[in-house]
């Protein structure tokens, strides 16, 4: 009996076939990844099987099981008259959108290829100022075979990314959701915040991030009063040492750091902890308690973030270091103990 999978993978194979005969024998399938998640690339692949590829061996990625993605990657690889993979981070999805982030990708897929196709094949939609002959073939991906084998380039190097980035980021579960909004990524943003691989315009980290910015946008006038006093002496202590100040309040979606200096090579966010209290042991119990579990988190997240993001500072590391400052209430001078690296 012939099951209706056969049939399908033979359907797929003749799609192609008859597209063969018409336009020539170098029949590029395009297809992407990616374009729902909260977080990560885009990823979309271009491909152009042999003539001679045998029916039933490739098919829609979502219709597979990881291990048959991968099996049918690897054998791709081998047997594929050309392959051109394109990537857009999601930095170009917030400036622009999704859908020109997946064009983009697509058409640096198809100009990768190493040939020029008889014809590109794409599943739902036309990528514009491509230099050769193009179809839009809406459900591409369950149509043609060539555009599925596309759809299994695509998932796999954009799986293979997201584990990398479960490696970076191991408060997110990249490598079990791939950056999809799951019950259990949705807790970790709510939790932790958005990290930096986060599409910032995307629900509901967009709603989330609006939220932030007003209150970063409300407390932006210059602090008064002791919290401030605080920071002044706490960076005016670690100068001392030869620390060099690069930013103070930098702020981020994410966050504020209080100070971001330099401690030789190393880049050292700098969390200041004040208190004034009639009593000294008090004041910096409360200071420590107040890092709790969930700050210790997001300062790493914050720190992290800065490396990244400062290129053209050099260092070769980041660290984090906690002050916490303790005024008395009988206006003697505050006291101060230095906590380097602790978290």
């Amino acid at each position: 009996m012939v099951t209706k999978r056969a049939l399908d993978l033979n359907r797929v194979w003749e799609f192609d076939q008859a597209l063969r005969s018409d336009v020539g024998p170098l029949l590029c399938g395009v297809d992407e990844a990616g374009r729902g998640p909260l977080a990560g690339p885009v990823v979309a692949a271009a491909i152009v099987l042999p003539e001679n590829v045998a029916p039933g061996t490739y098919y829609d990625s979502k219709r597979l099981s990881p291990k048959a993605r991968e099996q049918a990657y690897e054998r791709a690889i081998g047997e594929a008259v050309a392959i051109g993979v394109g990537i857009v981070d999601h930095h170009f999805i917030d400036q622009y959108n999704i859908l020109q982030a997946t064009l983009l990708a697509m058409k640096k897929a198809i100009l990768e290829l190493k040939i020029e196709p008889d014809l590109v094949i794409v599943d739902g939609a036309a990528v514009p100022e491509l230099p050769f002959s193009q179809r839009k073939i809406n459900h591409g991906d369950a149509l043609s075979q060539s555009i599925g084998a596309a759809s299994i380039i695509a998932k796999v190097v954009r799986d293979r990314l997201m584990k990398k980035y479960g490696e970076w980021y191991p408060l997110y579960g990249f490598s079990k959701h791939m950056g999809y909004g799951t019950k259990e990524h949705l807790l970790a943003i709510h939790q932790y915040g958005p990290c930096p691989i986060h599409r910032l315009t995307f629900a509901p980290i967009k709603d989330m991030v609006g939220l932030q910015e007003t209150r970063i946008k409300s407390s932006t006038d210059p602090r008064k009063g002791v919290g401030q006093d605080g920071e002044n002496f706490a960076i005016s202590y670690l100068e001392a040492l030869g620390y060099v100040c690069l930013e103070r309040n930098w702020r981020v979606r994410l966050g504020e750091v209080d100070a971001v200096m330099k401690d030789g090579d190393t880049l050292v966010i700098v969390e200041v902890r004040t208190r004034r209290s009639d009593s000294e042991a008090i004041a910096f119990q409360l200071s420590g308690e107040s890092i709790d579990d969930r700050k210790r988190k997001r300062l790493r997240l914050l720190a992290e973030w800065y490396g990244q993001s400062m290129d053209d500072v050099d260092h070769r590391g980041v660290r984090i270091d906690v002050v916490l400052v303790y005024y008395p209430i009988n206006g003697n001078d505050p006291k101060l103990v230095h906590y380097p690296g602790v978290l």
